[in-house]
């Protein structure tokens, strides 16, 4: 899962756009969403702005064509995407820095996070954690984030597959 802000405050700022990718223990896709949230993207403070104008989502955002979905519809959707396709309490969030998202998603749209596990499952600490365990041997590159919501679910998915699959050679050289 992804989101993009408004900014760094949970407590303050909106979500302006959200993606999820259900998968299943094999990392196969099952099912993808993506929605713009209705929020007031002009509550960004200048590094947000210019994330945002540099990744494009400003200027979609800002289009009156574009259509953006209340954070309760939004909310909502995810409900019944989780529910579809999980057990209770099994979901476990996935990305690059998920405690982020978990604290807007934990202030925005609460009953979201109530379906989810308690783990968590943070694609950057991995890539730290096998760069310490392997001495360095795992390149610990960090991805190129777009700062676009199903673009960047979908970069921590290849991050977090390529780990492994370093790791595994790392192991069978080692």
């Amino acid at each position: 899962m992804d989101i993009e802000t408004t900014g760094l405050d949970a407590g303050h700022d909106d979500i302006l756009e959200v993606a999820a990718v259900i998968t299943d223990d094999k990392l196969q896709i099952c099912e993808t969403y993506s929605s713009f949230v209705a929020g007031d993207i002009d509550k960004c403070d200048s590094y947000c702005e210019s994330m945002h104008k540099n990744s494009g989502l400003w200027d979609h955002y800002k289009d009156p064509k574009i259509y953006k979905s209340t954070a309760l519809a939004v909310e909502a959707d995810l409900v019944a995407l989780i529910e579809e396709h999980c057990e209770p309490h099994q979901a476990v969030m996935a990305g690059n820095s998920v405690h982020f998202d978990q604290r807007f998603l934990n202030s925005h749209m609460a009953r979201v996070t109530e379906r989810l596990s308690h783990r968590l499952l943070d694609v950057s600490t991995l890539r730290r954690a096998f760069r310490m365990r392997t001495g360095g041997d795992i390149e610990a590159k960090k991805p190129h984030c777009t700062h676009r919501a199903v673009d960047d679910v979908y970069t921590a998915m290849a991050e977090y597959k390529n780990l492994f699959d370093e790791y595994d050679r790392w192991v069978k050289s080692n």
